[in-house]
């Protein structure tokens, strides 16, 4: 680099100075100095190359450049690549006149060798030649090659094996350079890319990839897309989708660098394919795709590749492509679950209005097919899922997660989904009365139940609900899983001949009830199956009332824990993890015995079943069995296993954590829709965040956390959540059952330790806080004042007095940034818990303490400091908008923390020892020096003044007590904030000493309700 920098810089240092003192200093004495001084002739050479003076060369000096590389080019062979690399930049620099007059004849033996003779090296100089001199080298190809044209469709085949053979792990850059000169020709390229690929299938996995590799390069260059479809031709399609498959830990490096490359290669095709928005391209690369031959090498990344491309098309063309690929599905075949998985992309991402489904029909009509072979071929239950998903899928356009959830989607979905399971239905009849003559029982009692729910007196849209509920029993379920559905269609036939019995008296609240009961029964069937329990839950959210709701949180909720002891802070700094390990060690332990006991009675009640057990005198010797027998206790025996199996995984435990996990996904559907009632979500706030705090065993972990995640969502849903019916509101509930709920809730939010979740938690108080707002903003100002007092301080107290609340003052600070004006009264009571100095015994009440000098302050010192923050945020949100009795709140305010502080500072000066509290010490010097700042912007800019600081505070002695303290009391090194702090406020108190003393405006009104004449006077 310096030695380019210099001839580039110093023009008059001319060449053949420079080739003079490379050969008398740059020279090779002994064979020791080859290595050193070969690079650092190569340098100075390269230097000459790139700083620009290949133009004006003359033959002499480039005889002697070309001299020394050839020299050097014999040496050694790990040499020649640095050599190669300046004779292409020669050829890339030299004018073609000196190319052809003076650099090919020194470079004959390197130009003018048959494709017989070259390595890759010598074919990428031989193109680099022809590429910027052709002229210049067509006499001397047609001399060594028979053509004068290096890329002719001739010499592909030459050409691709000197690739191919000179390839090591590493993609050579000439091949690179062969591939994009390849493919500016468009005439040659197809030939070129088909034996090119040909070459790869026959070589190893290391060179095997050399087509990926170069796919991107080509992708590059791609401008048009009859370009992009020369490159995407049908057997590198095959190539390519063959190998883009999942790296395996066991497969050697080769594979696992193929596959890599693969799977790099389809990621760019696929960005390249959309990216010409061209339908032409897509259409004829799926035309390649669907062929038979295509359909018959199908692979898990062809599946995919496909429906990625299917969802470009729009609907009329994704129908023919599924018309196409049902056709041409053959049975069992290997291949024949990757073409199911194209059609199950097809029916869930294409069918999104009732038109769609006419278009469809052919695809309905295979799924439904499917659904009937199941019921006698196990091996197509697989397959008969593609509609179960359908069910479940949201077809909507927009496929954001919304927190909440918007009903207008959720109608379209089951009108949908009816229209869909309604074509089945008489498809189902038609295939049905074809094969066996006669009516199918199902049929017929999905005749009635369709008949029983018209006569229903409920509105149309609850009505296509329990239509949606019924056509998924009977067309689906019942042939899926037989059991399942009979039990379910018997459930839901009782569920709706109870409804009719009601008459007209009956309600939609009511019928959404009963039918929400039976989807409750559901939440341990397959994922398939309750993806449409959820959509039909969806539908009744609207309907729900109170009952339904609490049915659904008593599988949700928690078992009650024993209480810690009233008034008793709770310690999450305790050892949780040894807690944890002692509760899982006796649940386990439990968990083994019970099991070893079922086990025993099931192993005793296999032998029953066989006949082969003597109840009272046992013997050693095998019982004898028949054919009956045996076939009789595998079937036991199958059970035991699956039995044992179970217990193993978790049992019970874990069915019932999935039951639970299942029923709170319902819940925060629930919760995400908009216009719940809000009564009916109040009760069960408390027993959403228990579930973020509950104990479980080691097994149950892992499913917990993934409960604790979504009871995280279902409370941020809450924030969205702003308007209600007052008038509902204060006739559903009272002020004091809703001050109740708020104490419950901020008591368990005060226990979460996690800080996301505590946030998720916090809404659920500030949506408490919203609802109670109904009834504090129709108060009067004191009677609303006295009621946030009566809310709010016992729980602020109990705060103050907590050892360790991680999060606790980020709940206080947001419930007082939200309260408004009313947050103004709590002012005096935070000044009262800041600087208290009550002590209380360790022990608990009731016992005498062991030792009577342990004692600890009574409110904890950081939460005093954490409420000096909370201070400011009131200060600086709610002042503003305060009045009338507020005001005297704050007045009462400034002058208790100007006489408390004084105080606080004379103990601090007069106490021996050590300085005690030093981070309170700051935190409150510097919420004084806020308060003396935001007084004096009341003063300068508010139409309601206080009264002067002077009068409020005793400045005079506040400062006293602050000279006396910066003494030595706050010399040492480890006291250096708290010492800033006070210097701080000093400042501040100097300029406020200083200031005039300005009386208030006419008509200024002040907070004892004195004029501003009246003060003159």
């Amino acid at each position: 680099m310096f030695a380019l920098q210099l001839l580039q810089e110093f023009s008059e240092l001319k060449t053949s100075k420079v080739l003079l003192e490379l050969e008398n200093h740059l020279k090779i004495v002994v064979p020791s100095d080859i290595k050193t001084i070969a690079v650092g002739q190569l340098t100075v050479l390269m230097a000459i190359v790139n700083s620009g003076r290949m133009a004006t060369i003359n033959a002499s000096h480039l005889r002697a450049i070309v001299d020394i590389l050839l020299k050097l080019e014999t040496e050694k062979t790990y040499l020649r690549a640095g050599v190669h690399e300046i004779f292409l930049k020669m050829i890339e620099q030299l004018p073609s006149e000196t190319f052809q007059r003076s650099l090919l004849p020194l470079l004959k033996g390197h130009l003018t060798k048959s494709l017989a003779e070259l390595d890759l090296d010598g074919l990428v100089l031989l193109l680099k030649a022809t590429q910027f001199h052709q002229k210049a080298m067509e006499s001397s190809l047609k001399q060594s090659i028979g053509t004068g044209d290096l890329l002719d469709a001739k010499n592909i085949d030459a050409i691709n094996k000197i690739l191919f053979q000179t390839s090591t792990r590493v993609l050579h850059r000439g091949v690179l350079d062969f591939a994009v000169a390849f493919q500016l020709r468009p005439d040659v390229f197809p030939s070129f890319w088909t034996a090119f690929v040909q070459c790869a299938t026959k070589e190893s996995a290391w060179k095997a990839k050399i087509p990926f590799e170069v796919i991107p390069a080509l992708l590059t260059n791609v401008t048009e897309p009859k370009q992009l479809l020369a490159i995407l031709t049908q057997p590198f399609l095959f190539f390519l989708l063959k190998n883009s498959t999942e790296v395996r830990a066991a497969e050697s490096e080769s594979l696992k660098a193929m596959h890599m490359a693969a799977s790099s290669a389809l990621t760019g095709i696929l960005a390249a394919i959309k990216a010409t928005k061209d339908q032409t391209v897509n259409a004829k690369i799926l035309n390649l795709l669907l062929s038979n031959e295509a359909v018959e090498q199908t692979s898990r990344s062809w599946s995919g590749f496909v429906s990625g491309l299917i969802h470009r098309l729009d609907a009329e063309q994704s129908a023919k492509v599924a018309d196409k690929l049902v056709g041409n599905l053959k049975e069992d075949t290997p291949t024949r679950n990757q073409v199911v998985k194209v059609l199950e992309s097809i029916l869930t991402d294409k069918i999104k209005t009732v038109e769609d489904v006419a278009r469809f029909g052919k695809l309905i009509l295979f799924f439904e097919q499917e659904a009937l072979r199941s019921e006698n071929d196990a091996s197509s239950v697989g397959t008969a899922r593609g509609l179960l998903k359908y069910l479940g899928v949201s077809t909507a356009d927009h496929h954001r997660p919304s927190p909440t959830l918007d009903m207008a989607d959720v109608e379209k979905e089951v009108s949908l989904k009816v229209a869909v399971l309604k074509v089945l239905l008489v498809k189902s009849k038609d295939a049905q009365s074809t094969s066996t003559g006669s009516k199918d029982e199902s049929n017929v009692a999905n005749a009635d139940l369709l008949k029983s729910i018209a006569k229903l007196p409920i509105g149309p849209k609850l009505k296509a609900t329990f239509e949606l509920m019924a056509l998924a029993t009977t067309t689906l379920w019942i042939r899926v899983r037989p059991i399942l559905g009979q039990e379910i269609l018997a459930e839901l036939t009782d569920v709706v001949a109870g409804l009719i019995k009601v008459g007209k008296k009956l309600t939609d609240e009511t019928a959404a009830g009963k039918l929400s009961g039976l989807l409750l029964t559901l939440l341990a069937v397959e994922r398939a199956v309750f993806a449409t329990v959820e959509l039909v839950f969806k539908s009744l959210c609207p309907f729900l009332g109170e009952d339904a709701v609490s049915a659904l949180f008593d599988l949700v909720e928690p078992a009650e824990e024993e209480d810690d002891g009233e008034g008793q802070p709770i310690d999450f700094e305790s050892s949780d993890e040894e807690d944890d390990d002692d509760m899982s060690d006796v649940e386990e332990s439990g968990v083994e015995e019970e099991e070893a006991e079922v086990l025993a009675v099931v192993d005793r009640a296999a032998l029953e079943a066989t006949g082969a057990v003597e109840t009272e005198d046992t013997t050693e010797s095998e019982p004898d069995l028949d054919d009956a027998a045996m076939f009789k206790l595998d079937d036991v025996l199958s059970g035991i296993l699956r039995s044992r199996k179970a217990a193993k995984n978790g049992g019970p435990a874990a069915n019932e954590v999935d039951a639970r996990f299942r029923a709170l996904r319902l819940v925060h559907l629930f919760f995400s829709f908009p216009h719940a009632d809000p009564l009916v979500i109040l009760p069960f706030l408390r027993s959403v965040i228990r579930i973020a705090n509950e104990r479980v065993p080691v097994s149950q972990r892992e499913r917990q956390s993934q409960m604790t995640d979504l009871s995280g969502k279902v409370l941020q849903s809450l924030k969205q959540r702003r308007k209600f019916d007052a008038d509902r509101i204060r006739a559903g509930t009272s002020r004091e059952d809703l001050a109740e709920l708020m104490g419950e809730v901020i008591e368990e939010t005060g226990k979460v330790q996690n800080a996301v979740l505590h946030r998720q938690c916090v809404e659920a108080v500030l949506f408490v806080q919203r609802v109670l707002a109904v009834f504090v903003g129709a108060l009067k100002k004191s009677a609303a004042g006295k009621a946030v007092r009566e809310i709010y301080l016992p729980w602020l107290e109990r705060f103050a007095g907590l050892k360790t609340c991680m999060f606790g003052h980020l709940l206080w600070n947001a419930v007082f940034g939200s309260l408004g004006e009313h947050a103004v009264v709590l002012l005096p009571n935070l000044v009262d818990l800041i600087f208290s100095e009550e002590t209380i015994v360790k022990d608990r009440p009731g016992q005498l303490p062991t030792d009577p000098d342990s004692h600890y302050r009574k409110y904890q010192m950081i939460r005093q400091v954490q409420l000096c923050g909370t201070v400011k945020i009131i200060i600086t949100q709610s002042v503003a908008k305060a009045t009338g009795t507020e005001l005297n709140e704050l007045k009462e305010f400034f002058t208790k923390f100007g006489q408390e502080y004084v105080k606080h500072l004379k103990n601090v000066a007069s106490s021996d020892g050590p300085l005690k509290g030093k981070k309170l010490l700051e935190d409150i010097t510097d919420l004084a020096r806020f308060l003396i700042l935001y007084h004096r912007k009341l003063d300068k800019h508010a139409a309601i003044k206080l009264q002067p600081l002077e009068e409020l505070w005793s400045l005079k002695k506040l400062t006293k007590s602050v000279d006396q303290l910066l003494g030595e009391k706050l010399a040492a090194k480890e006291l250096k904030a708290v010492r800033k702090a006070i210097q701080n406020l000093k400042q501040t108190l100097d300029a406020q000493l200083k200031l005039e003393k300005v009386q208030p405006d006419d008509g200024a009104v002040l907070v004892n309700g004195d004029s501003a004449e009246a003060m003159k006077e």
